[in-house]
């Protein structure tokens, strides 16, 4: 078990879709979490399992983001949506 990190998952039953979320404390510069947030025409160079560029579901805010993705895993397309939340240390 890790104390940094949290998983969820639903999947109603007779589902053929589950959802998960995830909680994470990741201990590396701010700088390092929020360039793929910034830096989407990039994301297929250094991620080549994205089909296509990450897309924005709300607003930009600078603390906030819902983001889409899809990916190509094996013979299969994975849509994910995140819900990215900052909480500034100060």
């Amino acid at each position: 078990r890790r104390e940094d990190a949290e998983m969820w998952i639903r999947s109603p039953k007779g589902a053929s879709w589950f959802e998960y979320r995830l909680l994470a404390q990741i201990d590396a510069p701010l700088r390092h979490c929020m360039v793929p947030l910034h830096e989407r025409d990039l994301i297929r160079e250094y991620q080549p399992v994205f089909v296509e560029p990450h897309m924005d579901l709300s607003p930009a805010q600078r603390h906030h983001a819902v983001v889409r993705t899809l990916a190509r895993i094996l013979s299969f397309h994975v849509e994910t949506i995140f819900e990215l939340v900052r909480i500034p240390n100060h």
